[in-house]
């Protein structure tokens, strides 16, 4: 199974809160019907990050990797790996279509990530609901400013 973690502006206290919400998804993986820390030792974590090195999603990525394997089960090596191109929809295809569904691919999607499959459908080859959504590090809050004179 895929994992996609939800990004957006930083706020510290919730990235604890986070990252124990990820220990106990990953204590709880039934993948090939052994205990996690067996299922996880010896392997490596990959993490998909949407856009390129440089911005807030690498630096949650990094931090998360960082952290991240001594809350998960055997402590396995988090690996960051970039994918950007096209506004975050080349990382996000690849997670949909081609990352191993067994709980060593996870990544960070866009944000607005099922706005792009109603506003793009021809470059979104993805259904956001079939995402299996573990949570996001942050909250965001997004605010729209529209004048009378644009039309």
């Amino acid at each position: 199974m895929t994992l996609i973690v939800w990004a957006s502006i930083a706020v510290r206290a919730s990235l604890a809160a986070w990252l124990a919400l990820c220990a106990s998804v990953f204590a709880t993986s039934q993948a090939d019907a052994q205990p996690a820390d067996r299922f996880y030792a010896g392997k490596t974590l990959h993490f998909i990050v949407t856009y390129q090195p440089g911005g807030t999603y690498d630096l949650y990525s990094r931090l998360f990797a960082t952290h991240a394997s001594k809350h998960i089960p055997g402590n396995p090596p988090v690996v960051v790996e970039y994918m950007p191109g096209a506004g975050g929809m080349t990382g996000t295809v690849y997670l949909y279509e081609q990352a191993a569904r067994d709980g060593t691919v996870i990544g960070m999607a866009p944000r607005d990530l099922a706005v792009n499959q109603m506003l793009h459908p021809e470059a979104a080859r993805y259904d956001a609901r079939r995402f299996s959504w573990i949570g996001r590090i942050a909250s965001y809050t997004g605010v729209m400013f529209v004048m009378s004179r644009t039309g």
